[in-house]
């Protein structure tokens, strides 16, 4: 599957996902990844957005008004069944409920239990002013955890 392809695809889930996206959305930025990012403690650790391993991204905002930024990851953990890996998501280094320590992205399914994968995602909107503008995020693991990995994810900005 090729990248315009992949990011046709994203459009439309995210669409689905957000529900008040319009069915003409502009695309903004598209980034995709299919490098893995692991850990075993609960470092808070910005998440990568390009194969690169870029951490943080610029996009420009043609008119002031709502944006809307999709996250979406392959997601596990081995872990307690309350551990989790919570995401949050920065537009202009200022985070975007309902992103952030209280919102799970995947949890464990019990001390040394693998298995669990699943591809999650993660909607946020904001209202921006016309101009340029960053996205970031980060993860962390709440609980006792003996690994956690995001990989093949997809990060989207529309309008």
């Amino acid at each position: 599957m090729n990248v315009r392809t992949m990011a046709k695809a994203a459009v439309a889930a995210a669409c689905l996902a957000a529900g008040s996206i319009p069915a003409q959305a502009d695309i903004l930025l598209t980034a995709l990844t299919s490098q893995a990012q692991t850990w075993t403690g609960s470092d808070v650790k910005p998440v990568f957005l390009t194969n690169a391993a870029n951490t943080a991204l610029q996009f420009t905002n043609p008119t002031t008004g709502l944006v809307t930024v999709t996250y979406t990851a392959e997601c596990r953990l081995i872990g307690n069944l309350s551990s989790y890996i919570h995401l949050t998501i920065f537009i202009d280094n200022s985070a975007v409920l309902p992103s952030g320590p209280d919102a799970a992205f995947c949890s464990g399914r019990g001390a040394g239990i693998g298995g669990g994968w699943a591809h999650q995602s993660i909607t946020v909107s904001r209202n921006l002013a016309a101009g340029a503008h960053g996205v970031k995020i980060i993860a962390q693991v709440s609980g006792a955890h003996t690994g956690a990995r995001l990989d093949h994810t997809t990060l989207l900005v529309v309008r």
